[in-house]
């Protein structure tokens, strides 16, 4: 239940984050051209997207701490805790989405030093 209750805060922070976000900033619609391409993460977006994708791997590693799975696992992952299981024992799943969160990680932070440096750049 607290983690139902935690992820119900981080979106209240997400909306006034957001929402502060588009006020000081001008918004300008999109034009229907874009809009029928779809929308597309901007340089911006980038490193928020990798950062979200590790908090959920590592969420879903603390969740497996607490309430450990055991074999024979289903669904599209199922090959891969397969064979961490194999490989590193009872704690396998654990230790897979642990280095899959933290390469996200690594890779949000590469993403976001990038773009403050490029940013820096141009002004």
């Amino acid at each position: 239940m607290w983690i139902g209750m935690a992820l119900l805060a981080g979106l209240a922070v997400f909306i006034v984050w957001d929402s502060r976000r588009l006020r000081r900033t001008d918004v300008t619609p999109l034009s229907r051209e874009r809009m029928k391409r779809g929308v597309l993460p901007g340089d911006s977006g980038k490193w928020q997207i990798q950062l979200g994708i590790s908090a959920m791997a590592i969420g879903l590693a603390l969740m497996e701490w607490l309430s450990p799975s055991a074999p024979p696992y289903t669904g599209k992952a199922s090959i891969l805790f397969t064979w961490a299981h194999e490989v590193l024992g009872p704690r396998g799943k654990i230790a897979a989405l642990l280095i899959i969160g933290g390469a996200f990680f690594v890779s949000a932070l590469f993403e976001w030093r990038r773009l403050r440096r490029d940013s820096a750049a141009n002004q």
